[in-house]
Formats: structure tokens, sequence, C-alpha cells
């Protein structure tokens, strides 16, 4: 099967073109009656954007599923965390839509900032996810009581400042 988005598109319920390479579809992730997938032809790329709110991974899973998608894709190490590619193609997704005067909802907005931090870090997202647990990690400790040593205090007191101030992107 071809994979470009205007056989996604097509394949879709609802499934129309919008002009160009920009077409709209029933997002087959959720139980959607209106139009909410946005799918782009951004040349050999496909980018995909549900104004609802399904992640990228929820939506090409059930692509993969209905045999629209290659089943061959890179996944994050952890489920809970976004791969700096699929988030890369939100950010480019989320930006055309910003150029085309495209509506975005406020969780799309969200996370676009909260990616941006993460893309402009000099630390991976797999390093970002292992500063956040340890925080998690310490802060249970100290809630329970348990002594910590000077150097974890730094360690902290260092992850926190990254974490914190450069945001961990989650799915919902």
């Amino acid at each position: 099967m071809t994979f470009s988005a205007e056989s996604i598109a097509l394949s879709l319920d609802k499934g129309r073109r919008i002009r160009n390479d920009h077409y709209t579809a029933c997002c087959p992730a959720h139980d959607d009656r209106n139009p909410s997938l946005s799918i782009t032809q951004a040349s050999d790329n496909v980018l995909l954007y549900c104004h609802s709110g399904c992640s990228q991974s929820e939506v090409i899973d059930e692509l993969i599923r209905r045999g629209l998608w290659p089943e061959k894709r890179k996944r994050a190490k952890i489920n809970t965390l976004v791969d700096r590619e699929e988030m890369q193609s939100f950010c480019a997704a989320h930006e055309y839509n910003l150029r085309k005067s495209i509506p975005t909802c406020m969780k799309a907005q969200g996370l676009y900032r909260q990616y941006q931090r993460v893309l402009c870090t000099p630390f991976t997202p797999g390093e970002i996810i292992e500063m956040h647990l340890y925080c998690l990690l310490y802060r249970a400790d100290i809630r329970k009581g348990k002594p910590t040593a000077p150097e974890d205090d730094n360690k902290f007191l260092a992850f926190q400042r990254v974490v914190y101030e450069k945001g961990v992107p989650y799915e919902a």
C-alpha cells in the first residue's frame, strides 16, 4: 500500500482534501463524529495531528492496526515518554497549523511549549526521564524521613533544575 497523506485520509471516515497536501478525517484513535485529524504531506513525511488530543502514538497504532501505516517505526524505550522523533514531528505539525492559522487546543499548545523546551536541551529525553525519576525517588525518601547524603542533595538540586525548567513530556 502507498503511504501518503492522501491515501490515509481517503481511507478514513469523512476523509477529504482541504488544500494542496493538507487533509482532514475522523481520528481512528477515538470515537470521532466530526473530522478532528489533520493529515499533512510534508515532502517524504506524513504529519498527523488530532485536534481532540489523541497522541501521535495512539493514532499511528490504530493506523497500523488498519494497515494504513508501515508497521516498522521507532518507539520510545519508556512507554510514557515520547521519543525525540515524535516530538519533532508534533512540533512541525503544530507550527504548520500556526502558520496556516488553523486553531489548536490548549493541550496541544502546552505540549508544544513543553516539547520545545526538551528539544532545546543538551539532554536526551531518556536522560531527562531518568533525572525526573531520581527526583521522584529522592522526594519519596524525604517524605518517609530517610536520611540523605550531601552528594544526593546536590544531585537532586541539579536534576530538579533541569527537569522542572525543561519539563518532562508524558502522554495524558
